[in-house]
């Protein structure tokens, strides 16, 4: 198995969050990210 690059590695995070949204009319997921190193999740 291939090891995914970060920026995929890092859209997967933002999907997973997208997908644990609370909000009935959108699911949106993002991510902050400084120097390789997840800052925040929303």
């Amino acid at each position: 198995m291939k090891r995914p690059d970060k920026d995929h590695y890092y859209l997967d995070i933002a999907a997973a969050v997208a997908r644990r949204s609370t909000c009935l009319r959108r699911h949106f997921g993002a991510i902050i990210v400084q120097a390789d190193q997840i800052i925040s999740t929303g």
